[in-house]
């Protein structure tokens, strides 16, 4: 639902001529067997983040609950999954994987912090 939300509002913005903001940071992260880099994400209130996911294997699910967001970063050298979010509140969340597909899998976990 917030992915609809947000590609209607930059749909809207494109027709009306605004150019979509720029973003604060961008934060590359790997997804990899069992674990993204960096795991620990560290961002300043009022930021506009964008996360840039990227396999270094296959395809990874990502859930982030916070969000409210579960897709699907594709496999090596077949694209990026961008998430765009305004750190408004202080505090942590979490992100995982969301293709559960070993023992191993709910080690893959990272964490934003809003400082």
């Amino acid at each position: 639902m917030k992915r609809l939300l947000l590609g209607v509002l930059l749909i809207l913005a494109l027709a009306s001529g605004a150019e979509p903001e720029t973003p604060d940071r961008v934060i590359n992260i790997t997804a990899q067997r069992y674990h993204f880099h960096p795991a620990e994400i560290r961002v300043r209130k009022g930021e506009l983040v964008e996360l840039r996911f990227t396999s270094l294997d296959t395809d990874h699910g990502v859930l982030i609950p916070h969000l409210m967001l579960r897709s699907t970063i594709p496999p090596k050298g077949r694209g990026v999954l961008k998430v765009r979010f305004r750190a408004t509140k202080v505090g942590q969340w979490w992100f995982e994987s969301s293709h559960p597909s070993g023992a191993n899998d709910s080690l893959m976990r990272g964490v934003v912090a809003v400082e």
